[in-house]
């Protein structure tokens, strides 16, 4: 329900230089007033609302105006800038659920929520006119909200590496509201606000709270509709991990740009978003996979489970980066030494030919696969009988965990090398026991001539 618009310190300026204020009576004919005005000259409501808030303009309203956001100073703190959300209407169920969010509010000052403070929560009498009002004084934001984030398209697509900052910092938010004994049960972008200084998120809108213990009667309160909400509490049976299918949602939404309404399902109910975030790690498009379980049994039980997995991917992500630059200093001191050898080679041609002399003729050449290199470790320099074919079982290992998306070669389930001299017998055992093809031989074979311009016959044989 609630969004709020960015402000900084300009827009402080801007609120203490405006020559006006606002009267919030519904009735009144004539609401844009004096700020000089205590109380309204056109209905007589004052305009200093709980002795102290002056209303500046509307920053959100209701499409029915039941609840308005409003933008508001505090004029007995140096005009502190303020939100002040005010539900006019009679209807108990919209005021049980303001009461509900204004009450966790006041009661639960935890990091990543709004804060209000005490006395925050006010009955708001208007002249002539019997419509309860009520108002809610929190803090002002200096950010947007995730869907306005998203309208804005040079934002996308989200990197992996932000997602995943993002997604803990969710995660730690709503772990502190579980063990409160309590959960959101409205988790969506417009929900979501990114602080601009420091940069951090703050869940908002608490309406929807409910406590953990009320799950089975707070079929009223399920908010239907956005797109966003698990099918258990669509059918009005809402449980903690149902926070955890609308963070998957919106992540989706916030990886792809594209809401998750419009995305398919395969026949058991998996959405098909995965071809539009290609950037992002199979461990993570997991995870993100199994917040969305229709059975929310099948989720992540907990906060510190999400947590952990969280934790297992930026691990795996850190070692391929390491892997790839490794891959990348080879290929650099690979091309070094080509060139030296080139450099060499023309050194040689353009040198004068000095026959040699009687009695130091050069033996005939012969062919053999044997070399010292073979047996000098490439990282270490050490020497060693196996030193290419333990090389040889790296580069192959590397190579699988940095191409995932090289299907074939992520059949290789065993991998064993041997070496005799500069020849290499390469046995590989596949998954299911599957017929390694020629083309995944070949592959095979140009990687290993590729970073060992020495090694010998190269032979990919099919373990038994």
């Amino acid at each position: 329900m609630a969004s709020f618009n960015s402000f900084g310190d300009p827009e402080q300026q801007n609120f203490n230089n405006k020559e006006y204020c606002l009267c919030i009576n519904p009735n009144c004919q004539n609401p844009q007033r004096s700020k000089d005005e205590s109380r309204c000259q056109s209905c007589g409501a004052s305009l200093l609302l709980n002795e102290k808030y002056r209303i500046i303009d509307v920053l959100k309203e209701s499409k029915n105006k039941e609840c308005q956001l409003y933008n508001a100073v505090d004029i007995s703190n140096k005009n502190q800038l303020k939100v002040i959300k005010v539900l006019y209407s009679y209807n108990s169920e919209a005021l049980t659920r303001f009461n509900k969010g204004a009450d966790f509010l006041i009661n639960h000052r935890l990091p990543g929520l709004p804060k209000v403070q005490k006395g925050g929560y006010f009955h708001i009498d208007f002249p002539k006119n019997l419509t309860p009002a009520y108002g809610l004084v929190m803090e002002k934001i200096d950010g947007k909200n995730l869907q306005e984030w998203l309208s804005n398209k040079t934002n996308l697509p989200l990197t992996q590496q932000k997602a995943i900052q993002w997604l803990e910092q969710l995660v730690t938010i709503i772990s502190r509201l579980h063990q409160q004994q309590f959960y959101h049960q409205d988790i969506k972008p417009s929900n979501i606000m990114l602080r601009n200084q420091p940069e951090e998120l703050i869940l908002i809108d608490l309406d929807s709270v409910t406590t953990i213990s009320q799950a089975s009667t707070a079929t009223d309160l399920t908010i239907i509709g956005s797109g966003y909400q698990a099918p258990e509490q669509e059918a009005g049976n809402a449980v903690p991990q149902s926070d955890f299918y609308a963070l998957g949602r919106t992540f989706v939404h916030l990886l792809t740009g594209t809401h998750p309404h419009k995305f398919s399902r395969d026949d058991v109910g998996i959405l098909h978003w995965r071809n539009s975030a290609r950037h992002i790690s199979k461990n993570f498009a997991d995870l993100i996979d199994r917040l969305m379980e229709l059975d929310y049994q099948k989720r992540p039980q907990n906060t510190a489970e999400i947590l952990q997995i969280l934790e297992e991917i930026k691990q795996d992500l850190e070692r391929q980066k390491h892997i790839k630059q490794w891959l990348s200093f080879k290929k650099v001191v690979g091309v070094i030494v080509i060139l030296s050898v080139a450099v060499l080679g023309y050194i040689a041609i353009k040198s004068p030919y000095r026959p040699p002399t009687p009695g130091n003729q050069p033996s005939p050449a012969t062919t053999t696969t044997s070399n010292p290199k073979c047996k000098i470790r490439k990282e270490t320099g050490t020497t060693d009988d196996s030193a290419l074919a333990w090389d040889a079982r790296q580069i192959l290992q590397d190579y699988k965990v940095v191409n995932s998306q090289d299907l074939e070669f992520q059949q290789i389930q065993d991998l064993k090398v041997t070496q005799f001299n500069c020849d290499l017998n390469i046995y590989i055992r596949l998954v299911n026991n599957n017929v390694i093809s020629s083309s995944l031989k070949n592959k095979i074979t140009e990687i290993l001539k590729k970073n060992f311009d020495y090694v010998g016959t190269i032979r990919v044989i099919q373990a038994q």
